[in-house]
């Protein structure tokens, strides 16, 4: 049963939360226990919560005439913002709006609301709307709405409500109806009727620690907004509002902050997307017709690579005139870009690129207040999974898309913008604990950053102590670091209730069926996947209903052989083409990945093409004598900084015995000793002293029969230790 209410601003603005609303009487008060209701509160509580629970709860209200606090959290959702789901009409129950001669309906909606007892006729004869569930004749669910005002019995204060506002004054299911989606049902058909009935906003509001109620008030799409903190002791009462700071972080400061980084316009895109996934398969891919022209009008304009290489087969933007003839295009290969990488940038940056080669920043850092200087690229370079990462620049484009597409992949499982997010990264423990920059991060966006790479019972120890801490709704991580954590976790037999995430969200490789199973049983909420490239952002997305989908307004993918959605019997090499205008294109980019294409469409109604899989790259993850774990990306990292990203054309790393590891490189004519010495520290400062490092120079690297180039290659006989495949971007 889920108690709702809801409150004004503190009483001396004379503001409130449900805009408009007109302050009635204020008389902060709570009626004593007595002990005949105290033991009808115990049975019903011990039925449905249990006797831990049911404890803490008859202890709090034996004492509240002397001490007694609690928290209100409220919440609202924008109504013509609301659609169904595709199997809304899908169920077992039949639903009735209750009138005041239903008396016998009356008395099971009191039965199962005991607070409502002699009240709800005369509720319903005032106007207020009851939508009851039934289960054949058994009334299984109700939600009650009122039209007039706003009530937080907590406080004993009404509220009158603007007219177009409603109130979520109660809303319950029967234990035995839980988790069939009964409460869902309930919501989005108050939400029909209400919009049928001219209403604009509804708000309601629940106890902070009813953490049921508030999954299902995110699950259907209300924002959480602020919280009311009540506070007695004796005959002193006090209460404050405060606005939940997830709002404000999501709506104003993650996005000013960023628009400071020249990544603009995050909100508007986000929105923009969830409207757009709602379109027709003809309407999106007409959509990506109108920015594909765009896209190549800009190409051959000012990028001179794609200008020399669109005379050289006779084609002009007014040439394509279905998404089709895109193919006449040759793919850009990885060799590609590393080759002719100043030719791909647009000639208006030309200036911008060399400050940007020159900037003292780790590859891919913003620079601040990017959005008011004359230089604004930054210079970032690709994991290298491949054995050679890629050098490209971005104006910040690129990454505001990004964010727009994780705002709406969160969106997705009920989350809005700026809720508390945990970031496994590419951060050492003293980093964590002592940085600045990531203390920032973690008070203005609600962010915070934990190791992820390199990773040991060490690292895993001080995440999770990290984690218990700041309690993030989403937990962020490389597929193969929360894997690990949640192994850790296991192992040590860890309890992660008291800080459990709603969304467990893995990239940096696919999430295999194991590994999701691993994740959802260990943190005990659901688990979804991003699929990208640093050079390109987020491609694909996986949502609730298990499906992969593209972002399909914002790329245009090819598998090659096929063309862009058609369904595939077998798998095909990923080209991607990015449909938004950026400093340095990439047209029909061959990112190295095998997937295929879904051709079925998704329970859950969004239009957006299905990647029926992505098959990746194989890589290894070892686990060392010592319990480290090392895997491909800290390899692919290490390449990514200093004058290894510039010096080296391609790299392998061997795995030997007796703790040696072997680095064989095939140099660039930039290399120089001074590469290796840089190299030499990094790992100095990385690994045990134990271990031996050996250098081999070759001038090529020899690719496996599937034409696949391996990161790792372990030589190591398997004495003890334990050896995992994983694939790995």
């Amino acid at each position: 049963m889920d108690h709702q209410a809801d409150f004004p601003r503190n009483p001396k603005s004379g503001a409130d939360v449900p805009r408009g609303a007109a302050r009635e009487d204020y008389s902060p008060g709570i009626a004593s226990p007595g002990l005949g209701s105290l033991a009808h509160k115990v049975q019903r509580n011990l039925e449905d919560y249990g006797w831990r629970i049911t404890a803490k709860k008859a202890l709090a209200y034996l004492v509240r005439s002397v001490y007694f606090q609690q928290v209100y959290r409220i919440y609202r959702i924008q109504l013509d913002a609301t659609k169904p789901p595709e199997d809304f009409d899908k169920h077992d129950f039949a639903f009735r709006i209750l009138t005041a001669q239903d008396v016998d309906m009356i008395a099971q909606v009191e039965n199962i609301a005991e607070w409502l007892r002699g009240q709800l006729k005369d509720k319903v004869e005032a106007g207020q709307l009851c939508l009851v569930a039934l289960n054949e004749e058994k009334i299984v669910g109700f939600n009650l709405i009122n039209f007039k005002q706003a009530t937080l019995v907590l406080v004993n204060l009404k509220k009158e409500l603007r007219r177009g506002f409603a109130w979520s004054e109660h809303i319950a299911v029967r234990k035995e109806f839980r988790r069939t989606g009964l409460g869902s049902q309930l919501r989005y058909r108050i939400f029909e009727e209400l919009k049928r009935r001219g209403i604009r906003r509804l708000y309601g509001g629940t106890l902070r620690s009813n953490t049921a109620s508030l999954k299902l008030t995110r699950s259907v799409g209300f924002k959480e907004i602020a919280d009311v903190l009540y506070h007695k002791s004796f005959s002193f009462e006090n209460w404050r509002y405060k606005r939940v700071r997830g709002c404000l972080v999501g709506r104003i400061v993650f996005p000013a902050v960023n628009r400071a980084l020249n990544r603009k316009d995050i909100l508007g895109r986000y929105r923009r997307l969830l409207g757009s996934e709602q379109y027709s398969k003809d309407a999106l891919r007409e959509l990506q017709f109108q920015k594909l022209i765009a896209v190549l009008r800009h190409a051959s304009r000012w990028i001179p690579f794609y200008a020399r290489r669109l005379k050289e087969i006779g084609m002009e933007p007014e040439d394509v005139k279905t998404l089709e003839d895109i193919r006449r295009i040759p793919p850009l290969e990885r060799r590609d870009v590393i080759e002719h990488r100043l030719d791909m940038v647009d000639i208006r940056y030309r200036d911008s690129v060399s400050a940007a080669d020159q900037a003292l920043q780790a590859p891919g850092f913003p620079r601040y207040f990017a959005g008011f200087r004359r230089h604004r690229l930054i210079r970032n370079t690709s994991t290298g999974s491949t054995g050679t990462p890629t050098v490209f620049y971005d104006d910040g484009s690129t990454t505001a898309l990004s964010w727009a597409h994780e705002l709406r992949l969160k969106h997705w499982y009920g989350l809005p913008p700026g809720v508390k997010e945990a970031r496994m990264s590419g951060i050492s423990t003293t980093y964590a604990a002592r940085s600045t920059l990531r203390s920032a991060r973690e008070y203005l966006w609600n962010q915070m950053l934990i190791p992820g790479l390199f990773l040991s019972d060490r690292e895993y120890e001080f995440s999770l102590r990290k984690i218990r801490k700041f309690k993030p709704r989403v937990l962020w991580g490389p597929t193969s670091a929360l894997t690990g954590l949640a192994r850790y976790v296991q192992r040590v037999n860890e309890d992660v209730a008291p800080c459990r995430p709603d969304l467990v969200i893995s990239w940096a490789a696919p999430l295999y069926e194991h590994e999701k199973n691993l994740l959802t049983k260990v943190f005990g909420c659901p688990v979804t996947n991003l699929y990208g490239t640093r050079e390109v952002g987020h491609i694909a997305m996986l949502c609730p209903h298990g499906s992969v989908h593209v972002n399909q307004e914002n790329y245009l993918v090819e598998l090659e052989g096929m063309g862009s959605g058609e369904e595939s019997a077998a798998p095909g090499m990923l080209l991607i083409t990015p449909l938004n205008e950026s400093p340095m294109p990439f047209l029909r980019y061959r990112i190295g990945d095998l997937a295929e294409w879904g051709g079925s469409d998704c329970p859950c109604g969004r239009s957006l093409g299905v990647l029926k899989s992505i098959l990746g790259r194989i890589g290894e993850v070892f686990e060392t004598k010592d319990g480290r774990f090392i895997e491909p990306n800290f390899w692919s990292r290490a390449f990514m900084v200093g004058r290894q990203s510039q010096d080296v054309e391609r790299f392998q790393v061997v795995y030997r015995n007796n703790e040696r590891i072997l680095i064989r490189i095939v140099p660039r004519p930039s290399y120089s000793a001074e590469t290796e010495a840089d190299f030499r520290l990094l790992m100095e400062k990385n690994f045990p002293s134990t271990v031996q490092f050996e250098f081999e120079y070759v001038s090529d690297i020899k690719p496996q029969p599937s034409g696949k180039y391996l990161v790792v290659v372990n030589e190591i006989e398997q004495q003890g230790q334990r050896l995992v495949n994983v694939v790995d971007q």
